[in-house]
């Protein structure tokens, strides 16, 4: 038998002076102080008060030895120094009865000043007691105002057998800090350079916390050699897979021959104790899981809970195989490698010995190279040159303003010129231009301009000019309708350095900036891979959030709390982020188990406290059935499919129900609203049309459509649509369009038999084409606008090849695609086309476009391949009774050519 140090605190009772309710969503929150990962997190807040406090019953007298005490501490977060200050005067105390308390510890002890602890991030407080006997601990803060805590530890020497103290040091390895497994080694009379071997002796099953652990533990000690074996033979258990992880700095730009480090270090001789050494800055700047853990989305029953560091959230594989266009310098080469370890094919025009400055790149070379790859995405940046500006910069007296500005101009009329090029040349690409990159570009950090005795109008500083850039460049990205990547707010957001202040993410003393260090090129890799995630629309994407009302949308229940309290109550962020939501054009549903006579009692509060929202909301069930058939019948109204749909609850019974009822719909907390807006399935894949952001109130109207609808008898159903006064608009499609086309052809399913997912760039570089048609059908009723309900893209000729049709799926059962097939079908005869062809293809979920199509008298030519003979067609056309369109042949005749570039030849067709 061997004495331990044990932590005795798990899963005792812990009670708290007050509980924040703004705060603290766990009621017992103070018992995850002591149960609870240590994540850096307050598990409790009480409120402001004279005298609060915490503590913690052990059971029975415990002779402690020790208890640490982690501060809310999370790096990067706002206000994170405040947060810790408020807990800087912290007392201990303890008793054996829980009525006579003795202060143990007082961290003032008659300073008028005291430093702040830490936790995580800056080390916890550890105070020694010396085997004190004591039953009960209590934490407060004698001068007042507000206490919370991450985590809570109370150690005590145990008994136990040496092999069953190991199992335990083991499976509790994530809850202590080196300073107490240092303790616990001692105890057992270990060194920890054997750790490794007892684990392997005791057949441990070591998890991702053990191995983290093992492996500090090594380091410690100084076992440099076990420490990288170890590394590089765990790394899967460790999360660093071989194929996701840093090479050493010298290989970062070797290009497609550049293997993962740890491929290297396994071929390397173990018994060769140099190798390990020489291999170890590699191992050590290899591990960026605290990275890529802010990018992943993970579900969150507390808003406490959420990582806010990443500006875009993604779960499942990378988009293997898209190409990837880096123009800049070496800023570029390690982000460049990680996305190639998670296999996109990169292309790096520094690394291939081309130019580093995208306007000679494009504009001297015409883009050529770039047309050849055919990327899926261009990251472009200006660092090189934007650098020569800074470096005149440093000559103040020789660089006026005026010059600083007419050369700023200049460089930026010249980027826009080459923006234009790379689009030409790859009209398909998505764009992403980057920010200036630099860990500070103050060379005084105090009263600079003073300094260098600079008055208003005299010359920008380093910094101001490094400002002005990149605020000229958010706005040309704009203009060009590319995405602008600003490093400063991404590393900003992670802090520029580590904790320590012992590396940095970008190049520190750097005055002219370009040079993201390994961790900062993997915050840009990690942003690029979630924005692919985003912007291609391979993956499904939410259409539809349906909302619960009670503790989601407000705090309280109405039946229990009453109309006035959650109206008091209601949750302004949480319906903020709902607004941002649909603003983006996705639909909101309310869904709540309430008395149905008080629907529109609840609709109201939403209504009056956020009138925006409220005007949102197209639809909304309030009874006491399973939520899972309001959804599956809200669903049905709106005409839209299962995997679209999104559900937001805070009762994990109503969450657990849905999911196992409708397993295509996705499943969130209410604290998830507040995160989900950076989650890819819920980011638009383009810009947002006008039509996007009225769909609320569109899907409005289609609610009084089926009241009046439910008037007639199902026989009348053709009686109704008469009723209707359906008008129809057919147009040539122009650039205002590109934005709503891109949509329909992008986010429809049901109503799209080609699929191709053309994006609004490519839309953008051929609408004013001759040789390209774009037509786009207005629909209109007695009920109000629907907007551009369909859209068609096709190659003129002869034979005029339809390569995107789609409509929306509001259009259903109408049989409005009929009608612009037909109109389609006479404007191309009438202009000398002889025949319509159509690539197609067929999904589980378009069969009934496919059907329409052939019923529109298209036959299957092979090939995935539909036809229509023109000349087969009736003269004139025959429409359906409730089908009108506008007097003449459409709304504003395009003339020949317009319409219908023909060429003599279909064959010199593009």
């Amino acid at each position: 038998m061997v004495k331990i140090l044990k932590n005795i605190a798990r899963d005792c009772r812990c009670r708290q002076s007050s509980i924040n309710p703004a705060m603290q969503q766990n009621p017992d929150g103070a018992s995850e102080a002591v149960n609870a990962a240590r994540t850096g997190a307050a598990t409790f807040f009480t409120m402001a008060e004279m005298l609060p406090w915490w503590e913690v019953d052990l059971g029975q007298l415990e002779q402690v030895d020790s208890v640490v005490i982690y501060n809310w501490d999370i790096a990067g977060a706002p206000h994170a120094e405040a947060g810790r200050a408020r807990c800087r005067f912290l007392q201990l105390s303890g008793s054996r009865d829980g009525q006579v308390w003795e202060l143990l510890h007082d961290r003032r002890d008659g300073q008028a000043q005291v430093d702040s602890f830490g936790g995580i991030v800056h080390g916890p407080l550890h105070v020694d007691l010396r085997g004190s006997a004591l039953q009960w601990l209590r934490l407060s803060l004698p001068g007042g105002g507000i206490l919370h805590l991450n985590a809570v530890q109370v150690f005590a020497e145990a008994d136990a057998e040496a092999d069953a103290a190991l199992l335990d040091m083991f499976t509790y390895a994530k809850e202590l800090n080196l300073k107490t497994a240092s303790r616990i080694c001692s105890a057992l009379k270990l060194k920890r350079a054997a750790l490794l071997d007892h684990a392997r002796r005791l057949g441990v099953t070591l998890n991702a916390s053990a191995g983290w652990f093992i492996f500090n533990q090594l380091r410690e000690v100084g076992c440099i050699e076990e420490a990288a074996l170890f590394l590089a033979r765990e790394q899967h258990l460790l999360g660093l897979p071989g194929q996701d992880v840093a090479a050493a700095p010298d290989e970062a730009g070797a290009g497609d021959a550049a293997a993962g480090v740890f491929d290297r270090i396994a071929a390397l001789d173990p018994d060769d104790p140099h190798c390990w050494i020489s291999a170890l800055p590699a191992l050590r700047a290899a591990s960026f899981d605290w990275i890529d853990r802010a990018y992943r989305f993970r579900s969150c029953s507390e808003a406490g809970d959420i990582d806010r560091r990443a500006p875009v959230l993604y779960d499942g594989p990378p988009a293997a195989g898209k190409r990837i266009y880096f123009c800049g310098g070496c800023e570029f080469s390690y982000a460049g490698y990680f996305l190639r370890l998670r296999g996109y094919i990169i292309m790096n025009t520094f690394l291939d010995n081309r130019s580093s400055d995208p306007v000679a790149q494009f504009l001297g070379q015409s883009g050529e190279q770039l047309a050849r790859f055919k990327p899926d995405l261009i990251v472009l940046s200006m660092e090189q040159p934007f650098k020569q500006l800074l470096l005149k910069t440093f000559t103040l007296s020789a660089y006026s303003r005026a010059e600083q500005l007419a050369d700023l101009r200049g460089l930026l009329a010249s980027f826009e010129a080459a923006i234009g090029t790379a689009r030409s040349c790859s009209p398909h690409s998505k764009l992403i231009v980057l920010s200036h990159i630099s860990y500070s570009n103050r060379m005084m950090h105090l009263y600079e301009e003073a300094t260098f005795g600079l008055m208003q109008g005299d010359p920008y500083t380093l910094h101001e000019l490094a400002k002005a850039y990149d605020l000229e460049l958010s706005l040309l990205a704009r203009k060009t309708g590319a995405l602008f990547l600003d490093f400063d707010e991404l590393i900003s957001k992670f802090g520029k350095s580590s904790a320590d202040g012992s590396t940095h993410h970008a190049r520190a003393d750097d005055y002219l900036g370009g040079h993201p260090e390994l961790a900062g090129a993997r915050m840009i890799a990690n942003t690029i891979d979630g924005w692919i995630t985003a912007l291609y629309p391979e993956r499904p994407k939410i259409k539809l959030m349906v909302l619960d009302l009670d503790n989601t949308l407000w705090d309280g229940v109405f039946r229990d709390d009453g109309i006035e309290h959650i109206t008091r109550h209601v949750r302004v962020a949480h319906c903020y982020a709902a607004l941002h939501l649909a603003e983006q054009g996705i639909l909101l549903a309310l869904c709540s188990k309430n008395d149905p006579g008080n629907a529109q009692q609840l609709k109201a509060v939403l209504e009056v406290q956020f009138p925006e929202l409220g005007r949102k909301i197209v639809a909304m069930r309030v009874n006491w059935m399973p939520k899972s058939s309001n959804i599956r019948s809200i669903v049905e109204d709106l005409n839209i499919s299962m995997d679209s749909v999104a559900f937001f609850d805070d009762q994990p019974f109503e969450r657990a129900e849905v999911a196992h009822a409708l397993p295509l719909v996705r499943v969130f907390s209410d604290a998830d609203l507040l995160q989900v807006g950076r989650y890819a399935p819920f980011l638009p894949v383009s810009p947002v049309s006008a039509e996007g952001r009225a769909r609320a109130a569109a899907y409005v109207n289609d609610e009084e459509r089926r009241a009046e609808q439910s008037s007639y008898a199902a026989a009348d159903y053709e009686a109704f649509l008469v009723s209707c006064q359906f008008q129809l608009d057919l147009r040539r499609g122009g650039a205002a369009d590109a934005a709503r086309v891109a949509e329909l052809f992008q986010r429809t399913n049901q109503q799209n038999i080609t699929l191709q997912r053309t994006s609004k760039e490519f839309i953008d570089s051929v609408c004013d084409k001759p040789e390209w048609q774009l037509w786009c059908c207005e629909l209109s009723d007695k009920f109000g606008q629907y907007g551009v309900i369909g859209a068609m893209m096709a190659r003129t000729g002869v034979r005029t090849d339809i390569v995107e049709l789609a409509f929306s799926c509001r259009a259903m059962g109408k049989g409005l695609e009929k009608a612009f097939l037909q109109k389609m079908a006479q404007v191309c005869r009438l202009h000398g086309a002889t025949e319509l062809a159509l690539a197609y293809r067929h999904s589980d979920r378009n069969q009934g476009m496919f059907d329409l199509v052939r019923d529109a008298g298209f036959v299957d030519a092979g090939g995935s391949v539909l036809v229509l003979a023109l000349s087969q067609l009736p003269s004139p056309m025959v429409y359906d009774r409730w089908i009108h369109w506008p007097a003449g042949e459409m709304s504003g005749t395009p003339t020949v050519g317009c319409l219908v570039a023909l060429q003599a030849d279909a064959g010199q067709l593009q």
